[in-house]
């Protein structure tokens, strides 16, 4: 059974639409990922432990306190 012929044909106008929607979706994540940092350093200068925070989040904290990008 051939698989592709089962499909609908994909148009112009989804592939757009789709477009969008995952440039969207990649820029929700930069920002949930931004205050995701933001809030572990404003806990870290609160003199909260970040064992309860993710890993890469406590990566990204420790990299910018040493003056690198998040």
């Amino acid at each position: 059974m051939n698989m592709t012929s089962e499909s609908p044909p994909v148009m112009p106008a989804d592939v757009v639409r789709l477009m969008a929607v995952e440039r969207r979706l990649s820029l929700l994540e930069r920002r949930v990922g931004f205050y995701e940092h933001r809030l572990a350093s404003v806990a870290v200068a609160r003199g909260a432990d970040l064992s309860s925070v993710g890993a890469a989040t406590a990566a990204a904290v420790a990299q910018s306190d040493e003056g690198g990008r998040p």
